[in-house]
């Protein structure tokens, strides 16, 4: 009898063959889910920025695109009794900045390309542009230098591209016929301060605003200021004016006649230092101290400094308002 054994084999399962067509075709589904969702993700914010913030980024825009500026009226000039003029008004160029319009990025870059064009210290620049910054009026220009000559003025035109925000404004100034003569009366006028702008607001005046400090000035300021303008621009991205859209002109101030004669006055001087033994030019012999130095009105106009923001008080029987001095006066303009 014979017995027979099988011996077993050992056998190894083969793997499954992968279907590489199914893991791409699940790649690409996968792929165009994700493409989908983007999609529809962009297509909500531009529904939200479109339709339920559309009305709040069209003011935005607007108001970067559109700008409304006042018009400064020509300030009343003033005559003698015989029709001699005594104050007048002669244009004049200031640098000024815009600081909504100046990127805080490039402000140290500006400031030290200006430091070399206007001769004004960085620090002083610096100060002044931040505290415009601080105060909110961002639209509202701050003046780095006035009296500039024509020729600073346009250096700074040709290179506006590398001064973003800085722009050169043309506003009048006083000038004086005969500021020896008459400064007691006359007066003089200066930048508005903080204390006077917080009063005078309401009113119409501005940040950048000259008002009348003393004498007449300051006696007849309703009267020879005249009433702002206004005016709406377009502006490009560097701020400046592309064209006028709308346009409200300014109204001058009213001209006035004084029953002072100045030839009078001037003999009256004259006479008066001859007495007192001073000459022309206000300096006293051996012995006599100098007296009515030559100052002009003018000089005394320049913008107020920080600490010396109040408004003067008139002289005595000058500054009141009984006007005693203004004989009348004369119809709007130069």
């Amino acid at each position: 009898m014979f017995f027979v054994r099988r011996v077993g084999r050992w056998r190894v399962e083969r793997k499954k063959k992968v279907d590489e067509q199914a893991v791409i075709r699940g790649r690409f589904a996968l792929l165009h889910g994700l493409v989908i969702l983007s999609f529809a993700i962009l297509a909500a914010q531009l529904w939200r920025m479109q339709v339920v913030e559309g009305s709040q980024f069209q003011e935005k825009a607007e108001a970067n695109r559109l700008r409304l500026y006042t018009v400064q009226p020509q300030r009343g000039v003033v005559y003698d009794r015989t029709g001699k003029l005594l104050v007048k008004n002669r244009p004049s160029f200031a640098a000024a900045a815009v600081v909504a319009d100046l990127p805080r990025p490039e402000q140290d870059a500006v400031i030290a390309k200006l430091e070399q064009i206007l001769q004004v210290p960085a620090v002083e620049l610096e100060k002044r542009i931040q505290s415009r910054r601080g105060s909110g009026h961002i639209f509202t220009p701050i003046e780095l230098k006035t009296d500039i000559d024509s020729e600073t003025a346009f250096i700074l035109e040709e290179r506006h591209w590398e001064l973003p925000g800085i722009s050169v404004l043309v506003e009048p100034r006083r000038q004086y016929a005969d500021g020896n003569t008459l400064p007691h009366i006359l007066g003089y006028v200066g930048r508005i301060s903080d204390d006077e702008y917080t009063q005078l607001k309401g009113s119409g005046y501005g940040l950048n605003d000259d008002v009348g400090k003393m004498g007449v000035e300051y006696t007849y300021e309703r009267e020879l200021r005249g009433l702002p303008g206004r005016e709406q621009a377009e502006v490009d991205v560097t701020g400046r004016r592309r064209r006028t859209l709308a346009q409200e002109p300014a109204k001058a101030g009213d001209n006035l006649v004084l029953s002072i004669d100045v030839d009078l006055q001037r003999e009256m001087l004259k006479a008066l230092q001859a007495g007192m033994g001073i000459n022309a030019v206000g300096n006293g012999g051996p012995g006599v101290p100098p007296a009515f130095p030559h100052t002009s009105p003018g000089e005394t106009a320049a913008p107020a400094r920080p600490g010396h923001r109040g408004r003067l008080a008139p002289p005595a029987g000058c500054g009141s308002r009984s006007r005693p001095a203004v004989s009348g006066a004369l119809p709007r303009g130069w």
